[in-house]
């Protein structure tokens, strides 16, 4: 009988940590999404260089380039810096050459 209590409440524990991982990577999922469009509308650069489908699926999908881009911090840096800009579009592209 013991086992099989054990063995439900493993699988609840399961479901639980799914669902709260799902939560997390959809939150993450929308806080990019906002970056990126306040990003398209504020900044000329990003909405040309965003433009293009290959760098779009960068953007969205290579996990180095998302953090950076959760990162306010560096968001920030992008905005005022033309030498970060450059960097940015380096570092996309060269995740693009090598997926």
């Amino acid at each position: 009988m013991s086992f099989v209590v054990e063995t439900i409440l493993e699988f609840a524990a399961d479901l639980f940590s799914l669902e709260s991982n799902g939560r997390i990577f959809n939150r993450k999922k929308r806080k990019l999404q906002k970056v990126i469009s306040k990003l398209k509308k504020e900044q000329q650069w990003f909405d040309e260089f965003y433009s293009t489908f290959k760098y779009q699926f960068i953007i969205h999908n290579n996990d180095q380039i998302i953090e950076r881009q959760l990162n306010p911090d560096y968001i920030r840096t992008l905005e005022l810096s033309e030498f970060e800009r450059q960097a940015f579009k380096e570092l996309v592209q060269r995740a693009y050459d090598n997926r």
